[in-house]
């Protein structure tokens, strides 16, 4: 009695949380992937910064 007692609360909890736990992982791998595209983004603004100064210093010459 006890077991079915546990496998019947267990599924109920599953049924609800799973949804719940489903939702935190995208939410967080969303997260992840939006930091670093951001991260990137940056690194490639700060190389175009170096080339547009290289470019503004090699048309003084």
């Amino acid at each position: 009695m006890m077991s079915k007692l546990k496998t019947w609360a267990f599924r109920q909890l599953s049924e609800k949380m799973l949804p719940i736990i489903l939702l935190v992982l995208v939410a967080s791998a969303s997260a992840y992937f939006s930091q670093q595209q951001e991260q990137q983004l940056a690194e490639s603004l700060k190389t175009l910064e170096r080339i547009k100064i290289k470019l503004s210093l090699m048309g003084d010459e």
